[in-house]
């Protein structure tokens, strides 16, 4: 069962809200409807994964076939150099056509390098959006003839505040969505570690691009791999896009754990 957005905000009992039911008739007309766990257009990885912690509702835009497709989650800062920008749109493109399709949280940056390069090679890309509904606007070029290949979801209520809690959600759904992560370039703070702490808990195999000697992020990758995360050439090249395909290949159900406060909010800001 698919639920309206009015459907859904009534028996939330906030349909009343004039405001409100001005912000509903906004987002069905601009093709939102809302889905919950257990529904087939619910992403299951997310369902199977978080199981009692998955959202209860989440509002979707685009098809939600796109959920069924094997995806590689390509992360990092929101100020990257030319290299890792570079590096992102270039891992997007072999990887979506080698069949996966890309997923990130829509933060300027990293995440909008994917996301755009995937569009304009011809893939398909998920966005875990940070914000509610009313408040989405793609951070990357999205053409005409791409619409079709982009899913949005947000777990947010229409017309609620942005916290900083909101970017550390979406990080969850990240992980929890992907068979496995690239960490394309990222400061020694910021919500790509956060989202690292997601991705282990889950067993996703992980991986980070090693920069350049001069690049100022280079020592952080030398953290990353002694803590035990894999590392890929900066210039993407045949053997490394087989090993991210063969690792994905692998997930076996992860040895779960409960993640505490200190572990959402230890890396909190947005890089």
């Amino acid at each position: 069962m698919v639920w309206s957005v009015d459907e859904t905000l009534m028996k939330m009992g906030n349909s009343r809200d004039a405001r409100l039911r001005d912000c509903v008739v906004r987002l069905e007309r601009g093709g939102w409807r809302a889905t919950g766990p257990g529904e087939p257009d619910y992403p299951w990885r997310v369902d199977e994964e978080l199981q009692t912690e998955a959202p209860k509702l989440m509002f979707l835009r685009g098809d939600p076939e796109l959920f069924a497709r094997p995806a590689v989650a390509l992360i990092g800062t929101r100020r990257p150099s030319a290299e890792g920008a570079g590096a992102a749109a270039a891992y997007a493109r072999a990887l979506v056509g080698a069949g996966f399709s890309i997923v990130s949280g829509n933060a300027p940056g990293v995440d909008a390098a994917s996301h755009e390069a995937a569009l304009a090679s011809g893939g398909e890309t998920v966005v875990f959006a940070p914000v509610p509904p009313d408040q989405f606007s793609p951070s990357f070029k999205v053409g005409e003839s791409a619409v079709g290949r982009m899913l949005v979801a947000s777990r947010f209520a229409p017309q609620t505040e942005v916290r900083p809690w909101n970017f550390l959600a979406r990080n969850a759904l990240v992980a929890a969505h992907c068979r496995a992560a690239i960490i394309v370039e990222t400061g020694a703070r910021g919500g790509t570690l956060n989202t690292l702490k997601h991705l282990r808990a889950m067993g996703r195999p992980t991986f980070v691009l090693r920069l350049s000697p001069d690049n100022t992020r280079a020592q952080v990758v030398d953290m990353l791999v002694r803590g035990g995360v894999a590392e890929l050439p900066l210039v993407q090249t045949d053997e490394a896009l087989e090993l991210v395909m063969e690792r994905a290949s692998q997930i076996s159900p992860p040895k779960r754990r409960s993640l505490v406060p200190g572990d959402l909010f230890s890396e909190s800001g947005e890089e």
